[in-house]
Parts: structure tokens; sequence; C-alpha cells
């Protein structure tokens, strides 16, 4: 049997306590166990009359009727003293609300509602027991106990009291309000400029005097969404999109504003929506997780219709695909009066996305989601692509921000009741968020955008949204029991109340009260609080209230609510849910103002004031409080030595550093802080300014004080974002941040572009002050001739040790000595890479290659170097390598990382990177990941990001070829994919391949040998692609059995007649040798060619031979041996005629031709097998780009470990 749900509220255990007192011969607790049977069917309450009807055991129904007797004039006496005495409880009665306090009251002065002896209650049972309370009765009580717990005033109704009358009859009055009538200008003057006095006290609507009853409760639409307009102005969708940076979590808010008992649920509820919303964000943050072929996978398991839009998640053709809102379920006409809620019956809203071949698939509102997941849309992109995107964002914003409410709603045909998920929009952010989003929604994206208007459609759609993530997170609260599972079905299973059912008539309505406060419309009523400094007391709050017709518009003292009788009780509920966050509030109905000592001032403004404003409450502070201060840890720095810091090496010499507190414009010691702390927990009067003591943030201060010295990492960052102070003087970052003015060296054969030169000397600056640096310029502006200056100039100085050591790929080698020769020839060189390698005391550079390094870097690092560069950085950016751990070995003064993309998977890119110029300046891995990218990746805290901007900007440089004001001669690449269809010798083979090695691949378990056999089968695959003969040589060299060499020899032919040189690439060699003998035979000239396995003089022999000779016009490279480090200017023309897993290797290729000296448009074409597991892989791509343009994207690796499910869609052939 589940435990009793009947009087979870204080009136209704107050009402069975007086029932159970009949209980003499135990017939009332057997009525228990009928009523929990479900044998009461049938209650109708009418007046001080109750009828029901209960099932039978002789009968089939026995049919019962009740006459409670009015209250006793002694009790009615005492019972309107206490009302008048407590005139906040008294209104707040009026809408529903009773508090404990008043039942506490009752009882103590001994008040009952219902008589002492049941003989005095008329009662009726046509079943046979002879007893006047027999256990039928009895079972009826219990379910009428349940009716009280959702309305309170039923008591009253029983007892034949007529609140509204009694209200009217007792209207609390006040010595001030006739000074307030007498003097309206002490309010503020109406928004509408209307200057007229308050209205007086309205009369109250018709209905409201005797006979009165909540016999049927009121109750209004209850998904409180926008109005529907239709006569909204046109709009343009904005060109850009909108951004909805993650705020403060409104958890504190929603559980502070919720009552802490549910009448309606005998356990917590406000605590299972704690735990309701801290597992939404953690779902959230796995979604976030997840990769693009999880997501896929996702996407295919999560219903009808989504495996087919699948193909599209991370397509770029996902942005030029068009979506609109299914509304086929949706009302077609405009409703008359009050709206019927659109979602009534389904709350799981589609969109219906155009496939590739022209048809629709129905997608819901989180199936969206995974397709549209980490996708930005273009500006040229469908407005309903923008409309759904925009939505989406802004819902996942509102999930981790718990800026969701749950809303009432009660088919007005059957009854029956359910519960869907809102936007907060009583939330100022929240709502001017939709206000933002509500543009995007056209007609032609949501048709009856002309009906309601785009607001109100905005908030439908975000309703839908929510409601659905949130049925679909499987949520239920721990521990829960038999009695609460309806309910708590209802609020998060989707689950549906009959309200027809004996004890759920007034459900609804008791909901709907008790979420009252999160509905706060501050349109139409508004509260202001108004914090004063005192005479006799430390400080008073007064309230105002605003209401746009009741009040004209006016704020009026909240003391004069009683005027009002429209508003009074809303009002004085939402008063009494504020009192949560000021308790004293309710005390101000009687009087203007209400004093505060010092720490209930501090409490309110610590944990109140600012989450109140964001619910759109008007907090008014004086002066004095609106600047007060807020201590915060800083480093303090007090000159030593002599001179001026120079260098970050010399900063312990010069300077002592320790950690102190920050008060306004003083400094002051942790020792003095700790003094002044014990004054008092609250406000502090400090310099005749306020400090506002937080417990938690002065504790962790403190404790922070107790810290060892700081390190100089925390010192240097501390400069950088403000939290470093000198004791006296000027902040010593001007002498160790100021760029030195230095001459470009007079033996460099080169001319320096403007942004080249300010790279030269900012290398030079960082250098000097003690600092690595990253030079992090995006391919082709010619970081290396910057770096050759620096070489240059550091010579000039004199080298104080064992001079450059530069590492690179083995594939840039002859670029570097290339580039050096010609740019810097005083400077004598050394290869360190091949047979017979030496160190070379006499050089000023000595270059190597990772793995020469990886095998000498015990002989290296017994030497210190003047400055350690390493070109292509990215190399290094997993410090667990071989290549990163050697890098760590070696010994220099300064350090240079050179690389075009300094951010390629994560922020852990820059740590590694950072860990090699500045060793532990952002720390260890984890720390790392805790301390910035989590918040900056995962919940987007832009103040964060603006704080590691700030600490990492002075050493790292990053300028952009495509920005008009770094270089304005370099044209724009255009980057077309070209389409090509597999032979049906291709066909056969591929199919083959298909199925004879996929199984080898699905069988496999999972780990190393599972990815080296896709890896292995991808290779065959690619192969196959490009020309059966390079997979299988017994295959002729025809041009006509491949499609992509038939491709390849028409647009050859074009590019050739135009006078243009191209560059092909390519990763196999094998497919290198076969195109260049098929463009012999085709062309008649034998093409340029450069892999891994020539040697060094011959590769550079043959970049030297492209750049100058006219006639070379081909040149077929291999996209490993050159797809970095190469100038290749003379091509306009760049052809990738297989793809690699990772875009930003492709784009690096492609920049061989993209740099600095091309005066030309670079046209690039991609080849790709349609139909094939290319043209998928090319879409995961595109993707990959994507995210790299966001400073992330992701090696090949991700290729080897797809699932057997995914594996098995992307090899099938269209």
């Amino acid at each position: 049997m589940a435990r009793s749900k009947y009087g979870t509220t204080p009136w209704g255990a107050w009402f069975l306590r007086m029932i159970e007192s009949y209980d003499g011969d135990g017939r009332v607790s057997r009525g228990k166990s009928y009523a929990n049977t479900g044998k009461v069917d049938f209650l109708v309450i009418t007046g001080n009359k109750v009828a029901a009807r209960v099932a039978g055991h002789y009968d089939p129904w026995y049919y019962i009727s009740l006459t409670f007797p009015r209250i006793s004039e002694p009790n009615r006496k005492k019972l309107e003293k206490i009302l008048t005495e407590h005139p906040a409880d008294f209104i707040a009665l009026g809408s529903g609300t009773m508090t404990e306090h008043l039942v506490t009251l009752f009882e103590a002065k001994d008040i009952r509602f219902i008589p002492r002896r049941w003989s005095l209650i008329e009662s009726d049972c046509s079943c046979p027991d002879s007893a006047a309370l027999c256990k039928h009765i009895a079972a009826v009580l219990y379910i009428l106990a349940k009716e009280i717990d959702h309305d309170p005033r039923l008591l009253f109704q029983l007892a034949g009291i007529d609140l509204a009358e009694l209200r009217e009859k007792f209207k609390p009055a006040t010595p001030e309000q006739a000074g307030y009538a007498a003097n309206p200008s002490m309010t503020d003057a109406p928004a509408t400029g209307n200057n007229s006095a308050a209205n007086p006290r309205k009369a109250p609507q018709s209905g409201a005097g005797k006979n009165r009853s909540p016999a049927a409760p009121e109750y209004e639409h209850p998904v409180p969404l926008s109005l529907r307009r239709s006569d909204e102005p046109a709009q343009d969708v904005p060109a850009e999109l909108p951004r909805f940076p993650l705020e403060e979590s409104f958890l504190p808010l929603i559980s502070a504003l919720l009552p802490p008992f549910a009448p309606f649920y005998d356990d917590d509820l406000v605590a299972a929506f704690k735990e309701l919303y801290h597992k939404l964000i953690i779902r959230q943050n796995k979604e976030f997780d997840l990769t693009l072929e999880q997501r896929i996978s996702a996407l295919m398991r999560s219903g009808t219709g989504s495996a087919s839009a699948a193909a599209l998640c991370g397509s770029s053709r996902l942005l030029y695909t068009p979506v609109r809102v299914d509304t086929a379920k949706l009302p077609k006409r405009k409703t008359a009066g009050t709206p019927s809620f659109p979602l009534q019956k389904e709350a799981t809203l589609k969109l219906l996305v155009r496939l590739p071949n022209g048809t629709e698939t129905a997608l819901s509102l989180v199936q969206a989601l995974h397709l549209l997941h980490g996708v930005t849309p273009a500006a040229d992109s469908p407005d309903g692509m923008k409309a759904a995107y925009t939505v989406l964002t802004l819902g996942e914003r509102l999930i981790a921000e718990s800026a969701l409410l749950p809303a009432v709603f009660l088919d007005p045909a059957t009854q029956k009741l359910t519960i869907f998920w809102k936007p907060l929009t009583s939330a100022q952010a929240v709502s001017t968020a939709i206000d933002r989003c509500a543009p995007f929604i056209t007609e032609a994206f949501f048709p009856q955008v002309s009906l309601w208007g785009r607001r109100y459609c905005a908030e439908l759609l975000l309703t839908a949204f929510l409601t659905e993530y949130m049925r679909t997170t499987d949520f239920m609260p721990a521990g829960i029991r038999r009695a609460e599972q309806e309910i708590a079905s209802l609020f998060f299973s989707g689950g549906i109340v009959n309200t027809k059912a004996p004890g759920m008539r007034r459900l609804p309505a008791s909901i709907t009260r008790w979420l009252a406060a999160l509905c706060y419309d501050n349109h139409s009523l508004r509260f202001r609080l108004i914090l004063e400094e005192a005479k006799q007391s430390d400080f008073k709050i007064s309230a105002e209230v605003c209401h746009s017709e009741e009040t004209n518009n006016r704020f009026i003292p909240f003391s004069r609510i009683a005027d009002y009788v429209r508003i009074e009780s809303k009002t004085v509920e939402f008063a009494i849910a504020l009192s949560a966050y000021l308790p004293k509030l309710t005390e101000m109905i009687g009087q203007k103002s209400v004093p505060l000592t010092q720490e209930e001032t501090a409490v309110f403004l610590r944990t109140s004031a600012p989450l109140l404003a964001r619910f759109g409450i008007e907090v008014v502070l004086p002066k004095t409080l609106q600047r007060s201060l807020k201590p915060r840890a800083v480093f303090q720095l007090k000159q030593k030595g002599a001179g001026a810091v120079q260098s970050y090496l010399s900063l312990d010499n010069l300077m002592d550093y320790d950690r102190s507190i920050m008060l306004g414009d003083t400094v002051i010691s942790a020792k003095k802080f700790r003094a002044l702390m014990k004054q008092s927990s609250g406000l502090v009067k400090f310099n005749d300014r306020y400090i506002l003591v937080d417990p938690e943030h002065t504790a962790r201060l403190l404790e922070t004080m107790q810290h060892e010295r700081p390190d100089i990492n925390e010192v240097i960052q501390g400069t950088l974002t403000g939290d470093t102070v000198m004791a006296d003087g000027a902040p010593f970052s001007y002498s160790l941040f100021r760029e030195t003015d230095a001459a470009v060296p007079r033996t460099l054969q080169a001319t320096l572009r403007p942004y080249q030169e300010k790279g030269f000397q900012w290398l030079y600056s960082t250098i000097k002050s003690g600092f690595g640096c990253l030079l992090g310029d995006d391919m082709g502006l010619g970081k290396t001739l910057q770096v050759i200056a620096l070489i240059l100039k550091l010579k000039e100085q004199g080298f104080e040790h064992s001079g450059i050591l530069i590492a690179a790929p083995a594939s840039l080698l002859p670029n570097w000595e290339h580039e050096l020769h010609t740019f810097a020839p005083s400077l004598r060189c050394t290869i360190l890479h091949g047979q017979g390698r030496r160190f070379s005391a006499k050089s000023d550079i000595h270059i190597t290659t990772y793995q020469t390094l990886q095998r000498d870097v015990k002989k290296l690092s017994e030497k210190t170097f003047d400055c350690l560069i390493i070109d292509e950085a990215q190399a290094v950016k997993n410090t667990q390598t071989k290549n990163a751990q050697a890098l760590r070995l070696l010994q220099a003064v300064s350090r240079i990382a050179m690389t075009g993309t300094p951010v390629e998977n994560s922020l852990e890119d820059m740590r590694a990177l950072f860990d090699f110029i500045i060793p532990g300046y952002l720390g260890s891995a984890e720390t790392f990941r805790k301390k910035w990218r989590i918040p900056i990746e995962l919940h987007g805290d832009t103040e964060t990001a603006e704080s590691f901007q700030k600490i990492t900007a002075p050493f790292l440089l990053r300028r952009l070829k495509t920005d008009p004001a770094v270089i304005s001669d370099l044209p724009e690449k255009v980057i077309t994919p070209q389409y090509c269809r597999l032979t049906p010798e291709q066909t056969a083979l591929y199919e083959s391949l298909v199925q004879t090695q996929l199984k080898n691949v699905l069988k496999a378990e999972e780990g190393i040998q599972r990815s080296a056999l896709v890896l292995k089968l991808l290779t065959a695959l690619k192969q196959v692609c490009n020309h059966p003969h390079v997979y299988d040589e017994s295959f002729q060299t025809d041009t006509a059995l491949s499609g992509k060499t038939a491709a390849l020899m028409q647009l050859l032919g074009e590019i050739l007649d135009a006078g243009e040189k191209t560059l092909i690439f390519s990763q196999y060699t094998q497919t290198l040798f076969l195109l260049r003998k098929l463009i012999q035979e085709q062309f008649g000239d034998e093409p340029l060619l450069l892999h891994g396995q020539m040697p060094l003089t011959a590769r550079k022999a043959a970049v030297e031979s492209f750049q100058t000779d006219p006639a070379q016009r081909i040149f077929l490279i291999s996209l490993k041996a050159g797809g970095t480090g190469l100038n290749l200017t003379a091509a306009s023309r760049v052809i990738h005629f297989d793809l690699w897993y990772n875009p930003a290797i492709e784009d690096q290729a492609t920049d061989r031709a993209f740099r600095i000296g091309q005066h030309r448009t670079v046209f690039v074409s991609r080849f790709i097998c349609a139909g094939t597991f290319e043209e998928k892989i090319d879409e995961m791509i595109q993707k990959k780009r994507h995210i790299s343009q966001m400073t992330l994207s992701g090696d090949e690796s991700w290729i080897g470990k797809m699932s057997n499910e995914e594996l098995a869609e992307l090899f099938e052939t269209s």
C-alpha cells in the first residue's frame, strides 16, 4: 500500500486532524484504504455541500451526501481578528495561497472550520452500514482533503465563509495612506506622461459578493507565451546571426522563488527540479563532446526519417539545405477569443529538411539539433536554415542557463492535464534573447507567422524544443515513492492526468499558483525595491508597484496595494514569493518602509539584488552602495634592484612580489584585510565607502593568502589581466612588454613589407624581454623571412652561446637553406641531416629535422643555443610525442615556434606550444583544462576567453593573409569540388573490395588491429578511385579506365590552353608516376615530380625549375613531401587529385601557390568520386574545415575509429 498522499499541506493536514478526531471505531482509517484503491469514483462540491459516489460491496455504487454547518460565531470572530492583523496572509489567501503561519495561528486559537461532533454534519450514505460515519463517507473525506490540499479556500467555503466579502469588509487601512492620497507627487510620474493621482480602490468584479465560491476554480490560459500578433511590421531577416553568450544560471533564482513545498506533491519538488536541471546540463555537456561520427550514429538511431538526413550531417551541403516547420498538426485558422495552445495534441513539432534528391524528411527538433550541431549558416544560407539554427542555438543556451520552467495545459474538451516546458520569459535577458531570435522566423519557414506573429512563433518553437528535450532526457527524481509517481510523470515524462477524477479537479490551478512567481510579467506589473540609508537604523527598504492599467502606469507604495483589488492578490502573492529573498517584504503592506540591519542589507545585496534585477525587478541603491568595494586578490610588486625591469629572466633579481588585497585603489596586506573583516560579516565601512562582504569569497581570498609565494608566471599573467600592481611608480609591464624600435639589419637582402617589419620588431622585443614567442602568421605571409631578419639582428649583437638551432620537417630543409642563402648570405649555415652530419662551431645556424633531432638529442642537449626555432610547430602539439620530448631536453636562451595553424584540435594545442616557448606558463594539461578549456570551449565563457587572450597576446602574433590591412595584393582563392564518376572497371573493383574486406573489418575487435584494417581498406579504395592500375598493376595505364584521369586530362587541356601553371597533389607516389606517364602521353611534355624518396638537391632543382622555367607548367607533388614550406607562386591552379582526412594538411598544400608573391586568383579543384566513400569523407572534411575556422580542427586518426554502422554507411556505393 502506498504511503498516504492526503493532507500533504499544512491546511490539508489540519483538516485531516479535525476529521480523524471522529475516528472512534476505526472507520475513518478504513476509509483511507478505500480512497487509496480508487473506490471514490465521483465527487462534486457545491457551496458547503458534497456529493459523491463510492464503489460498493453489495451494490455497484453507494451514493453519499454531506452538508457542513457554518462556522460558529465565536470561531468566526477569532478568525476575522487574525486575518485583519495579518493583511499579507489575508490577501494571499484570496488567490489560493495559505501560509503555514496562518494555520498555526488558527490552531493556537482553537479555531475549527468543522464541528467537534460528527452529528452536527448532515451526512447520508446508501450503504447498509448503520454507523453515522461509515468507511465510504470516510473515503470521501480523504478525497476531500486532497482537494483542500490543492485549494485551501475550500476549507472556508465548507464553513460558509466568503473570503471576498470578508476582504471587502475588513480592508486594511493605515494612517499613511491619507498622506499618500493627498500627495500623489511622492510617487514617480507615469511612463505615459499622465500626472493624475493613482486610481481609487476599484470595485470588485461582478460575482465577487455573496454565494461566491471556488467550486469552479479560476483558471487562465496556462502556457503563458507572448500574445499572438498578426499586425507586426514587415521585417527583413537580419544579415548577422544573433549570439547568445552563456550567462549565470537561473537555478538559484528558480529554486528560491518556488514555494518550499508543493500542495500537490508529497515530497520536495524543488529538490527534484534542481536534480533535473543538473541532469539536463550533464546531458548537454556529453552531447557537446560527441564527435561528428558519434552524432551521425546518434541521429541514425533516433527514429524514422533520421537515417536519410544523417548523410547531411557535417556536410557543407547542409548549409544550403531548405528547412521549414511541419505545420500539419497545427491550427490552420486564426482562433477567436482566448487562443488555444497549438501544441495541445502533440509536443513534438517537426522540421521538414530537404534532401539532396529533392524529397523532404521530417525531423523532430532534438533530431535537428544533432543534425545542425556545430554548423553555422553562411550569409547566403536559406532563411529556414538560419531560423532553425537560431531557435536551436537559443534553446541550447536556455538549457545551459536552466532558464526553462514548466507550464500547465488543461485541454478544455477532455479536461486532461499536460505539462509543457517553456522559456523563462519573465527574466529580462531571456525575453531579450527571444526578441533577437524572432526576426528570423519567416512566414516561409513557419506559415503561422501571418496569424500569430514572429515573437509568439519563436516562443512556441522554443517551448516545443524544450519540452521534447526534457521528455527525451528520461529523468525521474531519485528515490521517488509510488504516491508521487503520477505527478512526477506529469512533470518529467510527459504524463497526462485526468482532472475529472476525484481529488484532481483543482490540481491545474494548484500547480499554476505554485509556479506563479516564475511567471512574473514585468510588462504589466512591475516591482521596485528602494534601499536607503536611515537615521535611526542602518538602512531601510521600501517597495513600489506599478501596473500598466490599474495604477495609471504609476509606481505606488506597496503599502497602498489594498486600494487596488484587481491586482492586490497577484501582487501580494508575488511579494510572498519574493520574501524568500527579502523576508521583511510582506511587512511593507502596512507601512512605508521597514528597517534593515547592515547584516540584512549585506545578505540582500549579495544574494538577492543581482538575481532580482535579472528577473526584471528594479533595485534602487543609495549612492554609497552603488560604488561598493569588492576585494580582489592581487600581486604587489616592489622594486628592489636598480634600473627598470628589462627581462623576464631578471624579474626575481629586481622585484619583490607577494599576495595582497586591493580595495578600490588601495592595496592592503592580508593581515590588515583579515582584521578589517572581523569588524562585520556584512557591510564594512572603508575610506567612506562600503565593502560588501561575501563570506565564501572572503574565505577563498584568505585561503589564497596562505599559499606560497606566487610563481613568476602567475605574476606575469596577473600583470596582463590587471591583477598585478606596483607598490609605487609605473607598472613594470611598461618596460617589460614595450616594443623596441629595432632597425632592420642592413645585411638582409630583402625589403620587408610593413607588417613583416612590425613582426620582426615584435620578435626582437619579445626575445629581448626574456620570453619565448609564437609566430602564428597565416601560411604564405613570410614567417621565414621575418625570422631570418631576427637572426641577422641577433648576429649583429653577437651570439653568446652556440648560435641558432632550427628544427623543421625534412621537406622544408631545402627551403630554409635557399631562403637563408638568398636573404642572408652573410650567415653561415650547416645542415644537420643525413650521413656524415657534424656540428660546426663556426656556423651561425644549424638546421635539422625532427627525426634527426631525436637521434642527436643527447649531443645537442650538451650545448646551449642563443635561440631554438621550430618550424611547422604543429608537429609537436602532442607533448607526449618523441619530438616534443626531445625538444624539452634542449637548452636555449630563447625559443620561437612557427606555425600557420596555432590551434587545430583544441586549446590544448596552444598550451603545448606555449609549453615549448615559455615552459610551465599555462600550467599542466589538467590544470589548463579546468581553468581555461572547459569554460571557453564547453561553456563559451567570454570573460574567461578575454582573460586567456590577454595572457597569451604578448607572446603570440597572428595575421591572416585575407586581411586587407595586412596585405592588399594577395588575391583570393576559389575552391571548387570536381565530381567524377567511377568507370565500370572501377565500380566492379570497388564493390569487390567492399564485399570482401569489409567483412574482415566488421568482425575485428576494437583496437589497433581493427584500425589498421580500416585504413588498409580505405587506402585500397582510394587507389581504385584514382585509377585501377594504382591498386593492381595488371590493369592497363589507360586514361579511360578512371573517371578521375579522364576529367583531369580535360581540365589540364583548359589550363594549358589558358597559359597557366598548375600543381597536382596526391598522397600516393604510384599515382604520381601514373599521372606523369598519362600527362606525357596526352600533352607531350613530362611534368615535374617531387616526392619523399627524392634527395634534397633534386627537390630543390625541381622547385627552382618550376618557378623560373616557362616551359615547366605542371608540377606533380606528393602531399606530405611538398605540402609545407615550398614557395610555388608560379602556379595559379591547384588540383587535389585525392583528398586527405585532415583539411589543415590540404590547406597547407594549397598555400604553396596562395601566398605572398601571387598576383593572380588561385583556382583550386578538389577531385571526388561521386557516390563513393570519398564524397562522404569530403563532407566530414568540410565540417572539420569549418571547425578549424573556429580554432578547432582534427587529425586523421578518427578515420580508423569509426563504428561498424558508420563504416557500412561509408562504403555504400550510390
